[in-house]
């Protein structure tokens, strides 16, 4: 039996599990039966080659803790990431493939998780807008002071009450701050 069907026959045995560690065993993607695991609090899948995950990730509705720690393969997080309502510990260190954070993550039991995320994206260098909503960081990314963003006419920082200071600005950058 091909260890995909294996792994997926395991998660359907073990649908009343509430902590589950699959950390550095080399799995590539998580099989659809996952969304059964209704009772799931912490998921560890740190350390393996994962490009994605599926978007039945947010449909645990207990989970509390997912731990996507090395996962240097991941390059996004599921879109309703963010309405995991149980959610408290995203873990991202070592996840620098991932250049898009959903909306609504970065609250603040986010914020020390997100902050190296956020330093590590690379926006492209053809951006001519950027929002930044809702961030709890203390302080923005240092690419957000790079030359090469030239294109740039508009920045929104909107409800971003916890950072200290503003980016430094080029001068053509026009900003709309709210």
């Amino acid at each position: 039996m091909p260890f995909s069907r294996g792994l997926s026959n395991l998660f359907r045995s073990l649908a009343s599990l509430t902590v589950f560690d699959l950390g550095k065993v080399g799995i590539r993607a998580l099989p659809k039966a996952l969304k059964n695991m209704k009772h799931l609090r912490h998921l560890i899948l740190s350390h393996n080659p994962i490009t994605e995950l599926l978007t039945s990730v947010a449909s645990l509705c207990s989970l509390e803790t997912l731990d996507l720690t090395g996962c240097s393969s991941l390059k996004e997080l599921p879109q309703k990431i963010n309405q995991m309502s149980s959610l408290r510990y995203l873990e991202l260190g070592g996840t620098h493939k991932i250049r898009y954070l959903p909306e609504g993550i970065g609250g603040t039991h986010y914020t020390e998780r997100i902050e190296p995320v956020f330093e590590n994206l690379q926006p492209c260098k053809t951006l001519a807008k950027l929002a930044v909503e809702h961030y709890d960081g203390k302080k923005f990314p240092s690419w957000m002071t790079y030359p090469w963003l030239s294109n740039l006419v508009e920045v929104r920082l909107i409800q971003c009450v916890n950072c200290e200071l503003l980016p430094l600005f080029g001068a053509t950058w026009k900003e709309s701050i709210r």
